[in-house]
């Protein structure tokens, strides 16, 4: 079943989702930022580092889960 590393690569990233809803409650709720640019500033670096969280969460979790399949089916055989 090849399906598990999408689904393994995905529970792992959305705490990324997590991340975002948070920056954004941040942003209204204690932040005082009133520009159109650093408005845009906030949530553009926000976006990136949301990415790079999803994608490093993904792929750790991933490749744990598949290191250790890796071994539990040597010991096995």
């Amino acid at each position: 079943d090849y399906h598990w590393w999408w689904r393994s690569f995905l529970m792992s990233s959305f705490t990324a989702v997590y991340l975002f809803i948070y920056e954004v409650h941040y942003f209204f709720s204690e932040l005082q930022i009133m520009g159109t640019a650093s408005t845009i500033l906030y949530f553009g670096y926000t976006r990136i580092m949301v990415l790079i969280f999803f994608l490093f969460t993904g792929n750790l979790k991933k490749s744990g889960e598949k290191a250790n399949g890796d071994e539990w089916r040597m010991r096995c055989q």
